[in-house]
């Protein structure tokens, strides 16, 4: 009852300092123009403060730091979340003056090396019942943690929908047992303070300072809560369907056009929509909606016999979001309209 108690308080703590970062992020942003100028792509019309995930890390390693000292979190896990701070780092210096694509790779894939390494023994992950080797198994997670990292900068396109997606995976993965739950939860509640000034209509984007960590991270607690509870990691990717299975589809689809991965688009199946919509509240709630109560129930029926039911659980929760993304035209540029920024 009394870690029950305490771990109540640091969450309600993580979300009181994110929201007040948040905050004085918005003002920081301004005195240093480090705002979002709208353009043809861009659903605001008014310059927006960038950089506001800079909050949600600190209130996030605050809380997870406080955890350690409260005998919540083992050093371990502490130590293997701090892999990405410079992910967080390198994002921050992106969004006060561009890096190149390539420097930000570099900083990505070391960072997910250095997570592989902290983490000890990898993960088990089969292919039809056949064990994959180490090696195999850590070059797939590391490509794995790097696509994260990248794809939820990718999906960062619309007020609300990256830091809502950051909250309902961490309610879930907080839910289930295993030694990644505090962390999780930490998550979500940083990412809920963060929700307060970047709902709909945000008052300050996560920049990459924020998206590319929130990836890197749910990477990361995937890889860990699988290694803590001796289950596949594709038990833990349930909640993350959404986000990689849209972003997948627009990149593989674009790749089959002809057209360059790097380029800037508005072709994601969330952006489709939000032009449909006409406005970014619908899709980031229907996107929120979704992971908690659809992919949340698919998940946490499956986290009962993870051995028996993991595998068909993830293939039914990638295939559903993907034939919808497919559907939506996911890749395909259409007239120019009010969308994502």
């Amino acid at each position: 009852m009394t870690q029950l108690f305490i771990l109540a308080v640091l969450l309600c703590a993580v979300a009181a300092l994110s929201a007040f970062g948040t905050r004085k992020m918005i003002d920081w942003a301004y005195r240093r123009n480090m705002l979002d100028t709208p353009n043809h792509r861009s659903s605001h019309t008014q310059p927006t403060a960038r950089g506001g995930g800079v909050a949600l890390v600190a209130a996030f390693y605050a809380g997870t730091v406080a955890a350690w000292a409260a005998g919540l979190v083992e050093a371990r896990t502490v130590a293997l979340l701090c892999c990405g701070l410079p992910i967080a780092i390198v994002g921050y210096v992106d969004d006060a003056r561009s890096l190149s694509a390539r420097t930000r790779l570099v900083v990505h894939a070391a960072a997910a090396a250095a997570a592989l390494y902290a983490l000890g023994p990898l993960p088990e992950l089969a292919v039809a019942g056949q064990a994959l080797p180490a090696p195999l198994r850590a070059a797939l997670m590391l490509f794995g943690l790097v696509w994260l990292t990248n794809l939820y900068n990718f999906m960062d396109g619309i007020d609300g929908i990256a830091g809502g997606q950051a909250l309902a995976a961490g309610l879930l993965w907080g839910l289930a047992p295993g030694a990644a739950g505090v962390p999780a939860l930490m998550f979500a509640a940083a990412a809920a303070g963060f929700l307060r000034y970047n709902a709909p209509p945000a008052r300050i984007f996560m920049g990459d300072a924020g998206s590319g960590f929130c990836g890197f991270i749910a990477g990361v607690l995937v890889l860990h809560q699988a290694q803590a509870t001796g289950t596949s990691p594709l038990l833990w990717l349930i909640p993350l369907s959404l986000f990689f299975c849209d972003a997948t589809v627009t990149l593989i689809t674009r790749v089959l056009r002809g057209q360059r991965a790097s380029q800037a688009h508005r072709s994601h199946a969330y952006q489709r929509l939000a032009r449909r919509a006409g406005r970014h509240l619908p899709v980031s709630a229907g996107y929120f909606a979704a992971t908690l109560v659809l992919l949340g129930a698919l998940f946490l029926w499956a986290a009962q016999h993870p051995a028996e039911r993991a595998g068909w659980a993830f293939l039914a929760g990638a295939a559903v979001p993907a034939l919808l993304a497919v559907w939506l035209g996911a890749g395909r540029e259409d007239a120019a309209g009010p969308g994502a920024r």
